[in-house]
């Protein structure tokens, strides 16, 4: 009977620990999973908080990429020695077309300072008695009388970004009832371009018979 017992006894012990073991090993377990899920949340979040960082200074590139090409033209009016134009001396040249119509011409150089195409050009002149031109005067009160360049006088018609620099000859009709020759006569010259822009400038008009 005693005998019995005691096996009875070993025989829990054992079972014991067996249990003991187990309990162990499915607690390590667990402890090496968690650390595993812990590694694996902080190398997650790493990555994430790198992409983040990576996407954002992408996003600022795209940006910054986006406003340069989106940066305005910016046209500028030129004379003599490639200075602007305003208040300087032109030499315009008068001579009599096929038909028989007087006109006027003269040159001034166009500089598109900028990265963006200046698009479609619209050119409109001015000027005061005795230089009269096709039409009075609609919007410019201290000129008497305006003309436009018709779009197929116009060439080329736009300027591309990047400084692209190119002389341009205006010819346009005048009336008059005297040959105003070697004489100083004000002349605005305004163009219209891009989303809505306008660069105009003032200078004096020297007439010569060509």
């Amino acid at each position: 009977m005693e005998e019995d017992i005691k096996v009875l006894f070993e025989e829990l012990d054992k079972r014991i620990s067996i249990m003991k073991w187990y309990l162990g090993g499915v607690t390590g377990l667990f402890t090496v999973f968690g650390i595993f899920v812990s590694g694996f949340i902080l190398v997650a979040s790493w990555n994430f908080n790198s992409e983040r960082i990576a996407l954002r200074d992408f996003q600022k590139d795209i940006r910054e990429d986006i406003g340069k090409s989106d940066a305005p033209p910016n046209l500028v009016l030129l004379g003599k020695n490639n200075e602007p134009i305003d208040n300087q001396d032109i030499v315009g040249k008068l001579f009599k077309d096929d038909d028989g119509t007087i006109k006027l011409g003269f040159k001034y150089t166009a500089k598109n300072d900028s990265k963006s195409s200046t698009g479609p050009l619209h050119i409109k002149i001015y000027s005061c008695d005795p230089i009269q031109l096709n039409h009075r005067s609609t919007d410019e009160t201290k000129f008497d009388y305006e003309d436009f360049i018709k779009e197929k006088n116009i060439d080329p018609k736009e300027l591309p970004g990047g400084n692209y620099t190119l002389e341009y000859t205006l010819e346009f009709s005048i009336f008059y009832k005297e040959p105003p020759t070697n004489k100083k006569f004000p002349i605005l010259l305004k163009i219209y371009y891009g989303k809505g822009k306008v660069v105009q400038s003032i200078f004096n008009l020297i007439l010569v018979q060509k």
